[in-house]
């Protein structure tokens, strides 16, 4: 039970980075500026981060922040181009799965 209880908190975390740090410039402009994609990954990275050492008081290495920000960055930028208004669900499913299996592996290297 308490893998479900963390995992809900990964998630959490994962919405407040992906989400409410995201602010509407930065999602318009990510896939056409570098700096706006890298700007959201390091962010969401941040949370990440912040969430790992606010419940378990676990200070992530260079190696897991790595691993967070690279596959955050991979798989949103190739996304983009699969990303069309009849199959937005599916990619976002995908996209959601992808990132919380990365969140799991973190979570079972760092703990």
């Amino acid at each position: 039970m308490q893998f479900v209880t963390d995992v809900f908190w990964l998630l959490f975390f994962h919405m407040i980075g992906d989400f409410v740090f995201q602010n509407t410039f930065m999602y318009e402009r990510k896939y056409d500026s570098k700096f706006s994609m890298f700007s959201h990954c390091i962010l969401w990275t941040g949370a990440i981060a912040f969430g790992f050492f606010f419940l378990w008081d676990v200070s992530l290495n260079v190696y897991q922040l790595s691993f967070l920000f690279t596959g955050h960055y991979l798989m949103d930028y190739f996304r983009h181009p699969f990303v069309k208004e009849d199959k937005k669900a599916t990619i976002f499913d995908f996209d959601f799965f992808f990132h919380i299996m990365q969140l799991v592996i973190v979570y079972r290297w760092a703990l």
